[in-house]
Formats: structure tokens, sequence, C-alpha cells
């Protein structure tokens, strides 16, 4: 029972880390995809958090600043979006 205990506990312990690993490892365009579908759910702040992270992953990407200002503006932030929208046109 201990030997199945602590193996228990390994592969635990292993796949802990591993999902770690892999949340860690998600590109801009997977956070830009994770808040296309918070915004097509109307989950706003998610979607925000979504692509603010694609954002700092990806600074270069016009449509990750334009759906940032798009969500600022529809969480009624609109003196926020405008920086975003900015860099989108830029």
């Amino acid at each position: 029972m201990l030997k199945f205990l602590k193996t228990a506990a390994i592969f635990t312990l292993l796949f802990t880390f591993f999902a770690n690993v892999s949340a860690q490892n998600q590109t801009a365009k997977d956070f830009f995809e994770q808040g296309v579908e918070f915004l097509k759910a109307q989950k706003l702040n998610e979607a925000l958090a979504a692509f603010q992270r694609s954002a700092q992953l990806d600074p270069r990407q016009p449509a990750t600043h334009n759906n940032l200002g798009t969500v600022l503006i529809a969480l009624n932030r609109a003196g926020e979006s405008v920086a975003p929208l900015r860099e989108a046109v830029r």
C-alpha cells in the first residue's frame, strides 16, 4: 500500500508540474483565441484579461489591440480604450 501511495504522489506531482508548464507555454495566439471565445460568451472581464496577456506576449498584433479597445468600450471604460485603439491603427 505504501508503494502505491508513493507512486500516486509522484504521479500527482508530475501531472501538476506538466500542467503548469503547459499553461506557461501558451502563446499570444492562444490567449487571443481565448479572448475571442470569452467575447462571444460575453465574459468581458475574462476577454479583457486574455487580450491583455496576448498583447504582452506579442505587442505587434493590431487585432489584439483592437479587441482590447472594443472590450474596454463594452465595459464602459472608453477613456482606457483610446491607447489600444491607437496602437491598433499604428
